[in-house]
């Protein structure tokens, strides 16, 4: 079954990384050593001439890993990872098209939580919550206790207002309401499907809503060490040895070693070429991602494997 989320790698886990070693002889051209005779130039025994292509195959294929310790076979999706970065919620064709185009998309966190929910974002609610205000013994204690403490008005004391907008709610007959602390459960209340599965959403609607930015899985705490780590392992290798070795992997081969079938093992099948840019944008940390001036690369290890 196929997987078709996308994933940007960190530079260690490219397949630049692996070590890729290229048999120059062509097996297919090569020849034994040739005798002279009287009588002319004897040709290689055929016998000879396929032993040693067979034998220049046979090397090959030890100089490529198809075990799992390969992770352009075996790569290993962690949500704990520093060296990658899921994806959710993208159409291939809006990453490959939007990476080709020049323009850089913005890699985005889940946002945060809302202090308000948008049930209590109504002039009914926020009438009763000015009433609640005047009369609630609680509320009142808190605010005596901040004008003792010589706290100036304009710092409201977040926790006593949601303690008190939740005794509204309960007066008001509305549903219990808990902040999200799980990013999945964050995502589904902001109308953002989850799941690294392929979208339904077609091309045209996406464009149209989210035409510069790809999204993660992550709050913002989350995703800018992730992120950081990744770009300075990047630029690290870029420096040093002058490699660009960033990649956005779009679709997963989702596949089972027939040695431990109970567990999916994940490959990617195609491997974009990327920068990324760190900036600052109103005190806070954004990074983007755009395209390379390179081919794209695809996996040909699934077919050897």
């Amino acid at each position: 079954m196929g997987n078709t989320e996308a994933d940007i790698p960190a530079a260690s886990q490219t397949p630049w990384d692996e070590t890729l070693t290229t048999v120059s002889a062509n097996p297919d051209r090569a020849t034994a050593s040739t005798s002279e005779h009287s009588a002319g130039v004897v040709e290689p025994d055929s016998a000879i001439s396929e032993m040693v292509r067979q034998g220049i195959l046979k090397a090959r294929e030890k100089l490529i890993d198809l075990s799992l310790r390969n992770g352009m076979l075996h790569y290993r999706l962690s949500e704990t990872s520093s060296r990658h970065v899921r994806i959710i919620g993208e159409q291939p064709e809006f990453l490959v098209k939007g990476l080709a185009s020049g323009h850089s998309l913005n890699v985005v966190p889940i946002p945060p939580v809302d202090v308000v929910p948008r049930d209590e974002d109504t002039s009914e609610f926020r009438a009763a919550l000015t009433a609640a205000k005047g009369v609630d013994p609680e509320w009142l204690a808190a605010e005596d206790t901040r004008r003792a403490a010589g706290i100036r008005g304009r710092f409201r004391d977040k926790a006593a207002e949601r303690a008190l907008r939740d005794r509204v709610r309960a007066q008001r007959a509305m549903p219990q309401w808990r902040a999200a602390t799980d990013p999945k459960a964050r995502a589904r209340e902001l109308g953002i499907d989850p799941s690294y599965d392929l979208p339904a959403t077609n091309l045209s609607e996406q464009d149209e809503r989210r035409n510069d930015k790809v999204q993660t899985l992550f709050f913002p705490e989350r995703l800018e060490p992730k992120l950081n780590a990744i770009h300075a392992a990047a630029r690290m290798l870029q420096e040093d040895a002058g490699i660009s070795a960033l990649y956005c992997a779009v679709g997963f081969l989702e596949w089972y070693d027939p040695d431990d079938a109970p567990e999916p093992v994940f490959a990617p099948l195609v491997l974009l070429p990327i920068n990324m840019e760190k900036r600052v944008v109103n005190c806070e940390y954004t990074f983007s991602i755009a395209g390379r001036d390179e081919d794209e690369t695809t996996n040909w290890r699934c077919a050897r494997s």
